[in-house]
Parts: C-alpha cells; sequence; structure tokens
C-alpha cells in the first residue's frame, strides 16, 4: 500500500473513485434523487480539476496493486469556529474493503505531516453528526468537537460536526515481535533443527536456540550451524522453506496481548511493529494471530538497510505512523530494541516475559505483561492521547 499525491493524469481516475466512494458512503442515508444530482454536479471532471487547481491544495491518495483504494482532499481554509487550524480536510474517503486495516489512519497521518510541512497549526474537517464510526474514528485520531454546521445535498439540509485538531506529531508505540509480542521459540527452533537435518547434523536444545534469536536470521544460522559455516547461503535458503512451513504451529500471542493493543489505540496511540524477522514472515504471523489490524506500520527485515540495535527502522516506522520520537515508545525485550530506541529517542519498555537480555541497556518501564503497559500509559498519556 502507498500513500502519494495524486499525479495530474490521474484525474479522470480520482473522479470516477470520489464518485462511486460518495455513493456507497450515503446510498440509503440520502433520497437517490438528491444523492444522484449531488455527486453529477460534485464530481464532474471539471469540477475536479478546478479542485486541484486551487491555491495550496492537494489530494493524496492511497494506491493498492495499481488501483486507487482512498483519498483525502486537502484546501487551505481557516477553521468556521475561530482557532488555529487552517488547513480543511474537505473530503476523506476510503473503499469499505479497506475499513478497519489501518489505512485510515495511515492517511490521516500523511495528511497531518503535509499540513505540518506547510506551516498549518492545525486541521479541520465536517462530519455527518448521524456517521458515528467516522465521528469516532477522528476521536481517535485526536479531532475535538467544535461545533455545528450544515451541508447541503440539492435542497436537502443536514446537521455536521465541525472537528479539528493541532497538529503536533502523534505519540506512537512501537513493538518487537519475538519475545514482546508472540511465544515463537517452538516454531524457530523446529526451522532451525529442520535445516540442521537437512545439512546432516544433530538437532539443538530449543532453548539453546532461543538464545540466538533477536538479531536477524543470518546471525540466528550463524548461531546455529558453528559445524559448517561456509554452508550459510545453503542453510538461510532451506531455513526460510522450513520456517515458513511451521511459523504458526506453536507460535501465539502472550496472555493479554491483543486486550492491550486494543486499549493503546483505543486511548489514540499509534501503533506498529519494529522486528528483524525478514518481513513476509511477519505479515504471516500478524495476520494468522488476528492482529495485522491493530497496527498502522509494519517495518520487517529488510524493509531498511539496517536491523535493530540501529535505530533506522524505528526512524522509518515513526516517518509511516507521522509518530514524534519525543512522545513515543519502543517496546521490547531484548538489548537491540532498547539499543535502538535509546539512540532513536524514543521511551523504552522491558518485557521481563520474553525470552531476550537487557545487556547493560536501560529502560523507563519493566512490565511482566503488556497489559502493565497500557495501564502505565492511560495514567499517564502523552499529548493527545488518553482521551477514550
Amino acid at each position: 500500500m502507498t500513500i502519494r499525491p495524486l499525479l495530474p493524469t490521474e484525474a479522470p481516475a480520482l473522479t470516477a473513485l470520489a464518485a462511486r466512494l460518495f455513493r456507497a458512503t450515503y446510498a440509503g442515508l440520502i433520497p437517490e434523487g438528491p444523492l444522484e444530482a449531488h455527486v453529477a454536479e460534485a464530481f464532474t471532471p471539471a469540477a475536479q480539476a478546478a479542485e486541484l487547481a486551487a491555491p495550496g491544495a492537494a489530494v493524496l491518495v492511497a494506491e493498492a496493486r495499481g488501483e486507487l483504494v482512498a483519498y483525502a482532499q486537502l484546501r487551505p481554509a481557516p477553521c468556521p469556529v475561530p482557532g488555529t487550524a487552517t488547513l480543511e480536510v474537505a473530503r476523506f474517503y476510503l473503499d469499505a474493503a479497506h475499513h478497519g486495516t489501518g489505512l485510515a489512519t495511515r492517511l490521516m497521518a500523511a495528511c497531518a505531516a503535509w499540513g505540518r510541512a506547510r506551516g498549518h497549526a492545525g486541521i479541520w474537517l465536517q462530519a455527518w453528526e448521524e456517521n458515528p464510526r467516522a465521528l469516532r474514528f477522528y476521536a481517535k485520531e485526536g479531532f475535538q468537537d467544535q461545533g455545528a454546521t450544515t451541508f447541503a445535498v440539492g435542497e436537502l439540509v443536514y446537521r455536521d460536526r465541525v472537528l479539528a485538531r493541532p497538529l503536533e506529531a502523534p505519540a506512537a508505540v512501537l513493538f518487537d515481535l519475538d519475545g514482546t509480542l508472540v511465544d515463537s521459540r517452538a516454531d524457530l527452533a523446529t526451522g532451525v533443527n529442520l535445516t540442521r537435518r537437512d545439512l546432516g547434523l544433530a538437532p539443538l536444545d530449543p532453548a539453546v536456540i532461543a538464545t540466538y534469536v533477536g538479531e536477524g536470521v543470518r546471525l540466528l544460522l550463524t548461531r546455529s550451524l558453528p559445524e559448517c559455516p561456509e554452508r550459510l547461503e545453503e542453510a538461510l535458503s532451506l531455513n526460510h522453506g522450513h520456517y515458513c512451513d511451521h511459523l504458526l504451529d506453536q507460535t501465539r500471542l502472550y496472555p493479554g496481548v491483543a486486550e492491550a493493543l486494543t486499549r493503546l489505540s483505543g486511548l489514540g496511540y499509534r501503533l506498529g511493529v519494529v522486528t528483524n524477522k525478514p518481513r513476509a514472515f511477519t505479515d504471516l504471523v500478524l495476520t494468522g494471530l488476528g492482529v495485522a489490524p491493530l497496527f498502522s506500520a509494519v517495518v520487517g527485515g529488510g524493509d531498511c538497510p539496517a536491523l535493530k540495535p540501529d535505530p533506522a527502522p524505528l526512524r522509518l516506522a515513526l516517518e509511516a505512523l507521522g509518530g514524534s520520537p519525543g512522545a513515543s515508545w519502543m517496546v521490547g525485550d531484548h538489548f537491540t530494541d532498547l539499543e535502538a530506541g535509546r539512540r532513536a529517542g524514543l521511551r523504552r519498555c522491558f518485557c521481563h516475559y520474553g525470552f531476550g537480555e537487557p545487556r547493560g541497556e536501560t529502560w523507563e518501564l519493566a512490565v511482566d505483561r503488556l497489559g502493565a503497559l497500557a495501564e502505565h500509559l492511560a495514567l499517564h498519556p502523552a499529548p493527545g492521547c488518553g482521551q477514550l
């Protein structure tokens, strides 16, 4: 999924997308006659071209597999309620297939980043007061109700809420995967020992293999194959297949993880995963365990030239989330997580229950279960969080 500015050549595609999503959003809520008349007037190539040509205006789009699936239309305009918001999110629509996937949060983060880069102190929008799903989402994104206004569809007049938020960077919580969100020791050991079998070697104790985890698959196999270091590339290929076949055999979320993530999201924190595990495996694990929709950014091994403890993967995730380092957290069970968080300027939470080790790194908070982090952040929220 890519979020980017609309290309000039894509104006016709935007017109079609905007008309389709407006219909899908309001079908059955606005009478068909006025609805179609509004679409015919507002979503024409000429109308879209005029809006795109307005000074300071922009359209950000989300593209999936070459298809536009969401868009946000931005234009400089003072909020009708006096304040500091000077950038209007005039339209914000997603294809229903992408509801609940985190795309809306990513698109709003892109809107905020676009506004901050151009000196806007705040953004605002109107939302129909009969659309509770949208109102909940905007509240989660830090928008505050400023009062009521109206929106006309032909001769029909509807009440909207005026919502605004400042453009300070939001707080994010970044999580390691293995040993933090999931207990994957058994399946990691299976992949390693099947690889050793293929190379004619005896299996290792899974507890020993667990001590090799945390710094990427190359180091995991280097440490697990001291008898034949010259066969590392062959081992990497073998392990890829074996681990892919077994990565969800016994891997499970630690107790309370799903509940803690849901609570943090509800408090307004942007959630991301930063792991040294290859991205393809990471996506399979998160999806298979049912928590992928809770994360708006995932950075795995291969997404960035460096691995933790280098801070670059954390910075990449924060950029995707629009997060402020000083208000954000890195959560993990290993020194790689703690060192990367320190070097990136994040607060750090150490997970005692995992299978990593701190190796002299320090932290601001240590927990024996992930729910304790959610409880701490509910009591001590970052700016713009804790409303829900």
